[in-house]
């Protein structure tokens, strides 16, 4: 790989709160240390836009894997070592830091791709390589569609699964629907789907708008916004789907002053994204998991841990983290500590497996993980920073037709 940019290796560097009880969590144990380690790498965008995602990434896979292992930090006696790259929400940067993951530094299994960008880069280099890919965050459809290939698995959401859980949330027939979303993989595939949804539900997409995710100013977007959906009658809505350092919502929710009968919508995100909840009582939407509105042994643990070590719940990154490092320990089991991808893969084929969000199965036609979804409706609590997003009913897994869009086998 001639010419390949080095990423900063963090290995030995970990960020952010909680970095002493990820470190303990990286000892391998003395009597593990006689078989070959199975290496893991994390290729993570720890700077730039999605650096908060990318941190819960970092702390659910530690936690999932301590979960999943007993604590024993090993596979069938074969220890577990991770190591991090900051890949900076840079494409470049995520093909060539996996290159480097895979090539010189041996790396067995790897999970990255925080952003779809990011994941779409890495998954020709784990073809290449031919070593098994678990996207973390990267929601785009292209990643299980049209970039996918077989050595590529997601146990976190889709853009799809979003889309059609949310569409089927804020949304009946007759209602139209304006939406604005961030320009960008995941934004664009994400509206995609919702607009397929609510055409299978007898509802109208009326606009689409979008904005660089590094916007500030939603003034002219939101005009559009409100004056298209003036202009019909009925339940009319306006969902946001955005993940960027400013949040559009507050600036929204200002301007619907001035169009009573048109509601704001958006779906489950990340505690500080859901602060701009707290004006927003009995806002609808689905969302792929809050701490609260599960209850299963998996869930129990991984919020019992998390406030004892991070003082405070599990956001929602951390949750699909955690289930993905449980993904993989459960996969590995099944092959006896071999990483191989000629083993892996058919071993987490059809897999399924327990999560904090309940039972997932891994399809076998492009390795997305089935779960289910929530509709939520938001409580403003004074005594939580956010809006809490009450459960309204699971939607289940069986429930979601998400359609394949891979016909590579």
């Amino acid at each position: 790989m001639v010419g390949r940019q080095k990423t900063r290796n963090l290995s030995a560097v970990l960020l952010g709160a909680g970095a002493l009880a990820l470190t303990s969590m990286m000892v391998i144990p003395v009597s593990a240390q006689t078989n070959d380690p199975i290496k893991l790498a994390l290729a993570i965008d720890l700077t730039g836009a999605f650096e908060e995602a990318a941190r819960q990434t970092h702390i659910g896979i530690m936690l999932g894997l301590e979960y999943a292992t007993g604590g024993t930090m090993e596979v069938a006696g074969h220890p577990i070592e991770v190591s991090v790259k900051d890949t900076a929400l840079k494409a470049d940067l995520a093909r060539s830091g996996l290159a480097e993951a895979f090539g010189d530094e041996g790396a067995d299994i790897a999970v990255g791709g925080t952003g779809s960008s990011q994941a779409l880069a890495m998954a020709p280099v784990a073809a290449e390589y031919q070593k098994v890919l678990f996207v973390e965050g990267g929601v785009a459809d292209e990643i299980t569609g049209s970039g996918w290939n077989p050595y590529v698995f997601r146990v976190s959401r889709s853009a799809g699964q979003d889309a059609v859980a949310n569409a089927r949330a804020i949304a009946t027939e007759g209602t139209s629907v304006a939406t604005l979303a961030f320009d960008y993989s995941a934004g664009r595939s994400t509206i995609d789907a919702l607009r397929t949804e609510l055409e299978d539900i007898g509802a109208n997409l009326v606009l689409e708008e979008y904005a660089a995710a590094d916007s500030i100013d939603f003034t002219a977007a939101g005009l559009k916004l409100f004056e298209a959906l003036s202009k019909v009658d009925g339940d009319r809505v306006i969902w946001v789907n955005w993940f960027g350092p400013v949040n559009p919502v507050p600036q929204l929710e200002r301007m619907s002053a001035g169009y009573p009968g048109i509601r704001l919508a958006t779906y489950g995100n990340t505690f500080s994204y859901m602060k701009s909840f707290r004006g927003l009582e009995g806002m609808e939407g689905a969302t792929a998991y809050y701490y609260d509105i599960v209850s299963n042994p998996v869930n129990d643990w991984l919020v019992e841990q998390h406030e004892a070590v991070y003082n405070g719940p599990p956001d929602m990154f951390v949750a699909s983290a955690f289930a993905t490092a449980i993904a993989i320990v459960r996969g590995l089991e099944k092959t006896n500590g071999d990483p191989s991808a000629d083993v892996l893969i058919p071993a987490l084929e059809g897999m399924s497996f327990d999560t904090p969000k309940g039972e997932m199965i891994i399809r076998k036609e492009d390795h997305q993980a089935m779960q289910d979804m929530y509709h939520f409706k938001t409580v403003v609590d004074p005594d939580v920073l956010w809006g809490v997003p009450k459960l309204v009913r699971v939607i289940p897994k069986e429930e979601l037709n998400i359609p394949i869009h891979t016909t590579a086998q």
